[in-house]
């Protein structure tokens, strides 16, 4: 029991998944929590691997 009570334990949160969704123009947002992120005038899809709001992991599809 000893041993047992001597382990460290460990903060586990769940892993979101999203996506960025064209809003138009240069305007994407999490499919996750909504959070609308701009870019800079390119039309072109976000490179950011994780939502700024939420922390969701911009891989939904990737995998699927």
């Amino acid at each position: 029991i000893e041993y047992a009570e001597s382990l460290q334990t460990v903060d586990v949160q769940e892993v979101k998944h999203g996506e960025w969704v064209h809003l138009g123009g240069d305007e994407w947002c999490c499919s996750h929590c909504g959070e609308v992120v701009t870019t800079e005038g390119s039309w072109e899809k976000p490179n950011k691997k994780y939502c700024n709001e939420c922390g969701a992991k911009m891989d939904k599809g990737e995998n699927d």
